[in-house]
């Protein structure tokens, strides 16, 4: 499922969709994007924020993003608990997405319960536990390896407000809202 695309609506949807779930302004993520310098073999990608947007929203493969922070929930795709405002990551000419967390597709968990809960996953899988090693956050953290493992497609800080940061794994979880 990490392939799986995101939905994408345009204001008057993404709106309606709020409305429909409950939802407010309050429970927009969002996320600074920037463009990007790449080389993969001997090519060079020289990417645009507009690039790096569409990929992140409707690619065939999952943008996994991420330099800043230095990675605390594992891989993924993080966002900040801001109401849609900007983060201020992504540098001069930065684009930023907003979105919300889908109902229907989100396996959250907060990252002090997947700490609590990964010595009994260990136990009752030690094969797993012995081909991923010891868990572990913060940069080459295997974090959300284990929530993959455990069924959860995002990790949170555990706060429900305003502030804080949450880890996208599998961008399905995700609803955006359209970048004009």
């Amino acid at each position: 499922g990490l392939n799986e695309k995101p939905q994408v609506l345009d204001d008057a949807s993404f709106s309606a969709f709020l409305k429909a779930n409950g939802m407010s302004q309050r429970d927009v993520i969002a996320r600074s994007i920037g463009g990007g310098n790449y080389t993969v073999g001997n090519t060079r990608y020289n990417l645009t924020p507009r690039q790096v947007a569409d990929m992140m929203m409707t690619s065939r493969l999952n943008y996994v993003g991420g330099k800043h922070g230095g990675q605390l929930y594992g891989a993924g795709t993080y966002f900040a608990r801001t109401g849609g405002a900007a983060t201020g990551y992504g540098g001069q000419n930065a684009l930023t997405a907003q979105a919300v967390l889908n109902p229907k597709t989100t396996k959250a968990i907060s990252l002090s319960s997947l700490q609590r809960q990964v010595s009994a996953f260990q136990r009752s899988h030690p094969k797993f536990a012995a081909a991923v090693g010891s868990f572990r956050t913060g940069g080459n953290g295997n974090a959300s390896i284990y929530a993959l493992a455990m069924g959860y497609n995002v990790i949170t800080d555990g706060n429900n407000g305003q502030g804080g940061y949450v880890n996208v794994i599998d961008r399905s979880a995700l609803v955006y809202r359209k970048i004009p």
